[in-house]
């Protein structure tokens, strides 16, 4: 049963008929042991496709009923209606965790797909998923419900530490756990707290699946994702992945770069550039031997950035792969830092775009201003004297 297109039906065949009400159970969710995110999330977005779509003339109430006993179905309505209320949408959606527009590896498993993704703003991470993370001080597995002490996006399922899945034991359990939960869509965090490196825990996760996959035919899930913090993690574990005979893994278009050059000298930064372009070069010359001609064929060179397995949109015929920038360095006056306080994140934004430099803050609480002598200058002028006016500030043009 498409559950999404039935509760579209019955809204239709509702107001046609001329109802004022309507009530739907979790459809599915009992004798079918349908997944009771997923059903959640079907069943919602129904509703508010509809309310978009249809000028209601008649009905004015659509109702979501539970079975009482089922606390773990009456949750996931819960926590889905939570996260879909204006509340929610007020608070800048706190909790939120969000994926790269792009995953940057895949492997197909005996019944489920794995793929790695870097952290970013790009991509919503499904309602529906559950995450793995990892807390020290938890002696036992806790399963946290989204709408628990802290509010997540997500429900949380939280380890000890990311080695406890060294024991063969946890892996079985956890398989066990994701059936009776019915989780459809699996999100391993790193453990940043963990001594083991993030390309080492990569592989322990993607171990972990493999051998919980192929012992054990999974009812529920059908997708996991490893979320890694950064792209250097990801390009140590697929080095590595790439020396293995047998790798099963799949490498996708989007590990981009973009390189600038800082140099206090026009030599050294011409030096730079010509030691990075041999590098680029052998690392494309190692991926053409490992992918064949299709590689090459996908690598391109595009005004300022060195792109590496991708695709940018803009000029395709420029062949300079960095921009060198002889650098200057500036202390930004203590007492504008101060008067910023904790505004400071919004101002180093403008900061940057407007002037095209580099904003740090020191362990020692001292920021510094990294660019071109023109550009560092434009910016203590401004400082002197406009700071803090921002009328001079728009769309990240210094007028």
């Amino acid at each position: 049963m498409d559950v999404k297109q039935t509760v579209k039906s019955c809204l239709y065949l509702a107001e046609e008929l001329g109802c004022k009400t309507i009530a739907f159970p979790a459809l599915g969710v009992g004798n079918k042991r349908y997944p009771r995110r997923e059903t959640a999330s079907s069943i919602m977005d129904a509703v508010n496709e509809f309310s978009e779509t249809v000028e209601f003339k008649n009905l004015k109430e659509v109702d979501l009923v539970c079975f009482g006993k089922d606390t773990k179905t009456r949750k996931a309505f819960e926590s889905e209606s939570w996260r879909r209320s204006k509340k929610l949408k007020d608070s800048a959606r706190k909790g939120l965790f969000t994926l790269s527009d792009q995953t940057v590896g895949t492997r197909k498993l005996d019944s489920a797909i794995l793929a790695i993704a870097v952290q970013d703003t790009s991509l919503e991470l499904p309602s529906f998923a559950v995450q793995v993370k990892f807390d020290k001080d938890l002696k036992h597995p806790v399963l946290k419900p989204a709408m628990d002490h802290h509010m997540t996006w997500n429900d949380e399922l939280y380890y000890n530490e990311i080695e406890c899945f060294k024991d063969s034991s946890l892996i079985l359990k956890l398989g066990d756990f994701l059936d009776s939960e019915r989780i459809t869509f699996l999100v391993w965090n790193i453990d940043m707290k963990s001594k083991l490196p993030c390309s080492d825990q990569m592989e322990l996760i993607s171990d972990v699946m493999e051998r919980m996959l192929s012992e054990r035919e999974a009812v529920y899930l059908q997708k996991a994702v490893i979320l890694v913090p950064d792209k250097s993690a990801v390009t140590s574990f697929r080095e590595k992945e790439k020396s293995k005979k047998d790798s099963s893994w799949t490498w996708g278009g989007c590990m981009n770069a973009s390189i600038r050059i800082f140099s206090p000298s026009q030599t050294l930064a011409l030096k730079a550039k010509e030691h990075l372009e041999k590098m680029i070069e052998k690392a494309k010359e190692s991926d053409m031997r490992t992918q064949g001609p299709r590689a090459d064929a996908d690598d391109s060179h595009e005004g300022t950035n060195c792109t590496l397995h991708g695709k940018e949109k803009e000029d395709n015929n420029s062949q300079e792969l960095t921009k060198i920038i002889p650098a200057v360095s500036a202390t930004i006056n203590p007492g504008i830092m101060r008067f910023i306080g904790n505004d400071f994140n919004r101002w180093k934004d403008m900061f940057e775009r407007t002037f095209l430099v580099e904003i740090t803050e020191t362990s020692d609480g001292i920021t510094t201003v990294q660019g071109t002598y023109k550009a560092v200058e434009d910016l203590e002028e401004y400082l002197s004297k406009d700071f803090p006016s921002e009328r001079n500030l728009m769309e990240g043009v210094f007028v």
